[in-house]
Parts: C-alpha cells; sequence; structure tokens
C-alpha cells in the first residue's frame, strides 16, 4: 500500500463529503489507464473507495 496522503475535498458536496474538509487518501496504483485521474480516499465511516482526482487538492 502507498504512503497516506491528505486532501481536502473541494468540489461541490456530495457522497457525504463537505467542501473544504480534509481526508486521509492513498495514490492509486494500477496497471489501469485512468489510474492517474483517481485516488483512494477513506471517507468518514472508515471505508476506502476510488475518487476521480479533481474532486480534491493533495495537501502538501
Amino acid at each position: 500500500m502507498s504512503k497516506a496522503i491528505k486532501v481536502k475535498f473541494i468540489a461541490e458536496e456530495k457522497y457525504g463529503f463537505k467542501t473544504g474538509k480534509i481526508y486521509k487518501a492513498y495514490e492509486i496504483q494500477s496497471n489501469f489507464p485512468d489510474k492517474d485521474k483517481m485516488i483512494a480516499v477513506v471517507d468518514d465511516s472508515g471505508d476506502e473507495y476510488a475518487y476521480p482526482k479533481e474532486w480534491f487538492e493533495i495537501i502538501k
């Protein structure tokens, strides 16, 4: 598994995500061509799902 990163949700609120809230995430390691367009985000319930990267800003 890749190293955890922090991301801020910057899209319009949806799927339980709140605009401006910080979430734990992981960069997706995959052989699929769309891998650079997705990020694995841990939601408030502790589950990890892939979402479009453009919904988030990576916090350095």
